[in-house]
């Protein structure tokens, strides 16, 4: 059970600094929350320095003035601050030396030596190569683009990074490629050469060839370039239907997503020659004596039979009537006998 500490008294408070189990942060929040007198106690103080580092230097900032001027209080706080660096090989525990920079150069608000951010831009926002606003490729200090825009015009950011997160040559931040695939060839999320579908980063099985035991690559296709659900590489179906008439191609086109591109009341008509395509009625196209349309809906093939029937059954009707004319003539010459 974790000891309780009366912070109203001097012993308390002396016993409370001392304890191995109070972390450092909890030193820095309760010393400046200490009353007056307290504060003003040498011996106080000196146990809440003891093991801070430098947070020492903060410590006995909030000390009375006259502890802070002590000789031996002073000793103490370059004490703490030369334990610090010397556990850590010259650096603070937050990565600082003692000129307070990073092992990259940069000091605590991103800045080099000379005033310069990682990206080469002072405080002011002006880039060092550039002598503008603008860095080389085009961006701001604060990642805007001179076209006003997040991206440059091949779609990448000022870090290199295009809309999906992903660098010139493919990488993430992480470095791994859209199928979690580092430069080596070891996937993120196998740990092996191949990723979680059998493929290796060139795409090829385990099994030895370019597809599956199912028939699809990595990507999912198979070698006539439709997926599981019938949809090729451009997201159409496989029953896409084309039927010409008079110069002209009429489609109707379904996506990977199920939106219905074309319906069963419009279509769309593409002139073969010029490639123009415009949008017309199914009656238009009955008219034309189109008598199939063919859509894909929700995965179901639909087709207008009615149509095609009634074309039948005018069929039957014409050669009914053609050979009841047939019969019409052989009798007629009869009766003029």
């Amino acid at each position: 059970m974790e000891k309780k500490y009366d912070l109203t008294t001097r012993q308390g408070i002396l016993e409370y600094f001392e304890s191995e189990d109070i972390t450092l942060g909890y030193v820095s929040d309760v010393y400046p929350e200490l009353s007056e007198e307290f504060r003003d106690d040498y011996e106080i103080l000196l146990a809440a320095l003891e093991g801070t580092g430098y947070w020492a230097e903060d410590i006995v900032s909030h000390a009375s003035e006259r502890l802070q001027k002590d000789p031996e209080i002073q000793k103490a706080v370059k004490f703490e601050l030369d334990r610090e660096y010397r556990e850590n090989n010259g650096y603070d525990r937050d990565g600082y030396d003692r000129d307070g920079f990073n092992v990259d150069g940069y000091d605590r608000d991103g800045f080099d030596a000379d005033g310069y951010d990682w990206r080469n831009f002072n405080k002011e926002g002006i880039n060092k190569d550039t002598g503008t606003i603008y860095d080389k490729n085009g961006f701001d200090v604060n990642g805007i683009h001179e076209n006003g825009t997040e991206f440059d015009e091949e779609g990448f950011d000022f870090e290199g990074f295009d809309e999906d997160g992903y660098d010139r040559d493919g990488f993430d931040a992480d470095g791994y490629d859209w199928r979690n695939f580092n430069k080596e060839g070891i996937n993120k999320d196998t740990g092996t050469i191949y990723d979680k579908n059998g493929f290796d980063v060139n795409g090829i099985h385990e099994n030895g060839t370019e597809f599956d035991e199912e028939g699809f690559d990595f990507e999912g296709f198979d070698e006539e370039g439709f997926d599981k659900f019938e949809y090729d590489r451009d997201g159409y179906n496989r029953d896409e239907t084309e039927i010409c008439l008079d110069g002209m191609e009429f489609m109707t086109i379904f996506n990977r997503n199920g939106r219905i591109y074309d319906t069963m009341d419009y279509v769309t008509i593409r002139d073969l020659e010029t490639g123009e395509e415009r949008r017309v009625s199914t009656q238009e196209l009955e008219k034309k004596k189109i008598v199939e349309i063919v859509a894909q809906i929700d995965g179901k093939r639909t087709t207008i039979e009615k149509q095609k029937e009634t074309i039948e059954k005018q069929k039957e009707t014409i050669e009914k009537q053609k050979e009841t004319i047939e019969k019409q003539k052989a009798i007629t010459p009869t009766i003029g006998e």
